[in-house]
């Protein structure tokens, strides 16, 4: 995996993903906090997440390997997150995108056509209500 790739995802200028942080990315209970992969023969090739931050709202992030991005596998992972946060009570997802990280915002605008996103110093947090909602508009993949 490349360092920007890790810099876009976790915000922080590291050479590879520390050890501490992969343990936290798997040591979920699959309510308040989901970790989901995907595999090509045997190989993890993206990672999704949701943290319970209330009682509807959880933080959501979505990693995928270099040479796998555009294939779908990212709205695949957000699709299948989205259906197990929607089990367990959670109605929307937020996150945070580096201003600069165009190919996000990219997928975001290109997978979802209902998300809010505010701007906060360089950061932008996103605001994805999920499906299921009153609204009837939701994740269209």
């Amino acid at each position: 995996m490349l360092r920007e790739t890790i810099y876009k995802r976790f915000h922080l200028p590291m050479p590879r993903v520390p050890e501490w942080t992969l343990a936290y990315l798997t040591d979920v209970d699959h309510y308040d906090m989901e970790s989901l992969v995907a595999l090509v023969g045997g190989e993890i090739v993206g990672q999704a997440m949701y943290a319970r931050q209330q009682a509807g709202t959880a933080e959501m992030a979505i990693l995928v390997e270099d040479r796998w991005q555009l294939r779908g596998i990212g709205r695949l992972l957000l699709s299948r997150l989205a259906e197990e946060a929607g089990r367990r009570g959670i109605e929307a997802f937020t996150g945070m995108v580096l201003g600069e990280n165009r190919g996000a915002h990219r997928f975001f605008s290109s997978a979802l056509s209902n998300e809010k996103v505010k701007i906060r110093g360089g950061m932008h947090q996103v605001y994805i209500p999920l499906p299921g909602l009153e609204s009837g508009r939701g994740l269209e993949l």
